[in-house]
């Protein structure tokens, strides 16, 4: 494996093992902030692009009220189906919370 690491000769194998270890842990924490951030940036890309056509997107965070109670519910967008009308969606949801009006 080819390491970017500097190598020096004073440095000892026990330093050296745990300079790499720091590296590899630090890799690792950028792989997973980069993933991330493509996730959200793709949502984000999603959901400007159902903004677009006047609809919400999968996975979107959304205020669903209630008319029967009066209550606002936070639901995620787990579905939109388009099948009737493109024009007249159909969601599926799932609430996260409830507040009250």
């Amino acid at each position: 494996m080819f390491s970017l690491l500097p190598k020096f000769p004073f440095m000892e194998l026990k330093e050296d093992k745990m300079a790499q270890a720091d590296y590899e842990f630090a890799r690792r924490l950028q792989d997973e902030e980069y993933s991330r951030y493509t996730r959200l940036r793709s949502q984000f890309d999603r959901e400007r692009e159902a903004e677009g056509r006047g609809v919400f997107a999968k996975k979107q965070r959304v205020r669903y009220n209630n008319q029967s109670t009066g209550t606002y519910h936070l639901a995620i967008v787990l579905d939109v189906h388009l099948d009737d009308d493109p024009s007249r969606p159909y969601y599926v949801s799932s609430c996260i919370a409830l507040h009250l009006k």
